[in-house]
């Protein structure tokens, strides 16, 4: 649907709220108010809304007000008490004043009751703008958010390119990782001095919590390959510590989980156990920067387990260049699978691809030194020294690998920060990481970078926002049960259904050696994205109570004025943008619009809509109907996996459109 309209509503509804001045100062009846909001109505096509940048830093729901000078001080304070922010006399008209806006105020008054589910900042944007508007404010601004510039003191930070490519220095002014705990199931940790075992330096600052050897069968998890003592570097490596490398969640707390032996290789069956391990331990996240080609429905329960256990599972896709997705990142339902890219942002040519991937991050590339800072542009963590092909279990050093193994433990030490923060539930992590990261490839998900780069700021600016949003959108018991006039209801809520079907993958290769082969393999393009259709027709449908198109040729006798109605539907993202395939924790939003043959808005038209899955089951039905742009907006809501058709019809009059279909896809 257009931002437009639905900006001006907000506009519309915030001048409402409004005191009236200077015309209606002296009568602050109903009748001024809508009076008021009728002006501003037929001004706002002519009004081209402020960026005001709600996207930089800023605090929450508050604004800086600049009065026009001599304005009466009841006028001020009118103003003041109408955005629920107490009027006191230190505030004045000489200067810029800070001004806290009430959001549950403005969500209780009658103007914003339809716009109950509305995010903060989307009212403070008409809040803002309806400010603008009035002769007695001089201008009006966020009160945005300064910081003061600060890098980790760590020795060689300078050569961790893959920070600052996905703004870590941002994001740790939000978090740390506090208080949360991280399995890497992998080759172990060098995480304790012990029996010729030795625990890293960079870790003198990094908190531990019990793990379990599973090659070994025993409570020391002690690293004997280095794989998994990098991969938790990058976790959680102590920082500000004048020494070594940062670690990117590094108040978080580690739990070592051996799995994998010293060749690098583990059966499933311990893999299996240590994540049932870290779920009955404690865990809040687990790394697997591993991977096998075959499918184990025993693999599937444990990775399911995790997640419905709200344990968030994060997984190396594999390093095979092609497009299979190993497992367990194939099992994208419980997982997040990530892959890998190099200093250019470009998807690295190990790295994985395919249907299931979501979301890349910094897997390095040591074959080129594209910074040009004398070393490879591989991922720098400390672990065990290598001799040639001999691991010493005694000695540490620092070391540049590359892999999608590499890549994952950055989502996991993200993830670790958004955490930290209050986000609590598996889904809502996921929903922060993909949704904030920087697309690369095609506009949206695609199969080749998921939904794009892992960026840590903007991740933690999101997580910020829906705490902050989800405080402030508390609803009465009576206002939660109201329906709302345009929504559609769901036909059968216990038709959800999953499918574990998963395709084969190919063999992975983690790369481990201070100078890793890169092996690259000739990428294949199987580009099958979902389509959005409008077809006119309602084949494949079973649509028995929708009209004939024959019985419409009938009614244009009865309406001289109305010689047909061409109708348009679409399906939106929550970000007003037009998508057809989205993830399951989002919703979807179908836009109509109608017009006649002249191409004139039909206001009025009465939408008719039925929402059925692949196998023509009707899941939803409802409607609502247009506004005087010959626009509606519907909140579809969210949806099991799977394809789903909306078709749509209008009536006006007694006269019916030819039925439109927009399909979209939700995984």
């Amino acid at each position: 649907m257009k931002r437009r309209v639905f900006l001006n509503l907000i506009i519309i509804a915030s001048v409402a709220l409004l005191p009236v001045f200077p015309t209606y100062a002296r009568d602050s009846s109903r009748d001024a108010f809508r009076d008021r909001a009728n002006v501003v109505r037929n001004a706002i096509p002519k009004f081209t809304v402020r960026d005001f940048n709600l996207d930089k830093p800023h605090v929450k729901n508050e604004l800086l007000i600049k009065f026009a000078p001599g304005a009466p001080e009841k006028a001020v304070s009118d103003v003041i008490n109408a955005l629920g922010s107490p009027y006191s006399d230190d505030l004045t008209a000489n200067r810029a004043v800070r001004v806290s806006v009430s959001m549950d105020r403005l969500r209780s008054m009658r103007e914003f009751r339809e716009m109950r589910d509305v995010k903060s900042d989307e009212i403070l944007t008409g809040v803002l703008s309806a400010l603008m508007l009035d002769p007695m404010i001089e201008y009006v601004e966020p009160n945005y958010v300064a910081k003061g510039f600060s890098a980790p003191n760590d020795t060689y930070y300078d050569f961790q390119w893959n920070f600052p490519i996905i703004g870590m220095e941002d994001a740790w002014e939000y978090s740390t990782g506090k208080d949360v705990v991280v399995a890497i199931i992998d080759t172990g940790v060098a995480y304790e001095n012990y029996a010729g075992y030795v625990r890293a330096k960079d870790f003198k600052n990094t908190n531990f919590v019990p793990g379990y050897d599973f090659v070994n069968e025993d409570s020391r998890p002690n690293d004997d390959n280095g794989h998994g003592t990098h991969v938790a570097g990058t976790v959680a490596a102590s920082t500000n510590d004048e020494y070594g490398s940062a670690g990117i969640a590094y108040g978080a707390s580690i739990m070592p989980v051996k799995v994998l032996n010293r060749d690098l290789s583990g059966t499933y069956a311990d893999i299996i156990d240590g994540i049932y391990f870290a779920v009955d331990n404690g865990a809040d996240i687990i790394n697997l920067s591993l991977g096998g080609p075959a499918y184990s429905q025993a693999l599937l329960d444990a990775v399911r387990y995790a997640y419905e256990n709200n344990v968030l599972v994060v997984v190396a896709s594999g390093n095979d260049g092609g497009g299979k997705v190993m497992y367990p990142a194939a099992y994208d339902d419980y997982v997040l699978a990530v892959g890998g890219v190099d200093y250019d942002k470009q998807r690295a040519k190990y790295s994985n691809y395919g249907p299931e991937l979501d979301i890349m991050a910094p897997g390095g590339d040591v074959d080129s030194d594209k910074n040009r800072d004398g070393y490879p542009d591989g991922i720098l963590q400390e672990t065990l020294k290598q001799l040639g092909r001999t691991v010493l279990r005694s000695r540490t050093s620092f070391y540049f690998y590359q892999g999608t193994s590499m890549a994952a433990p950055h989502v996991s030490g993200v993830a670790a920060l958004v955490k930290s923060m209050g986000i609590e539930s598996v889904d809502d992590i996921m929903e922060v990481l993909t949704k904030s990261a920087e697309d690369l490839g095609d506009s949206g998900w695609d199969e080749y970078t998921g939904w794009g780069l892992l960026r840590a700021d903007k991740a933690v600016e999101y997580a910020n926002n829906m705490l902050y949003s989800s405080s402030n959108t508390e609803q009465t018991e009576e206002e939660i049960n109201q329906p709302d006039e345009d929504t559609v209801q769901p036909a059968n809520e216990d038709s959800e259904s999953y499918s574990s079907d998963m395709p084969d993958s190919t063999q992975d290769q983690n790369t481990t050696d201070e100078e890793p082969s890169g092996d690259s393999a000739n990428d294949s393009s199987n580009d099958s994205d979902e389509q959005t259709t409008n077809d006119q027709t309602e084949d494949g449908l079973s649509g028995e109570n929708d009209s004939n198109p024959e019985d419409s040729v009938a009614n244009q006798d009865e309406e001289e004025s109305l010689s047909e109605i061409i109708l348009k539907t679409n399906t939106y993202n929550m970000w007003g943008r037009i998508d057809s395939r989205f993830v399951f924790w989002e919703k979807v939003f179908l836009g109509i619009s109608a017009e006649d043959a002249d191409k004139n808005a039909l206001s009025n038209v009465e939408f008719i809509v039925r929402i059925y899955d692949e196998s023509d089951t009707l899941m939803a039905e409802g409607g609502g109907v247009s506004d005087e742009d010959g626009e509606l907006l519907l909140d579809l809501g969210k949806f099991a996996r799977g394809t789903y058709t909306a078709v749509t019809k209008a009536v006006k009059e007694g006269f019916e459109s030819v039925i439109d279909t927009v399909k979209f896809r939700f995984r």
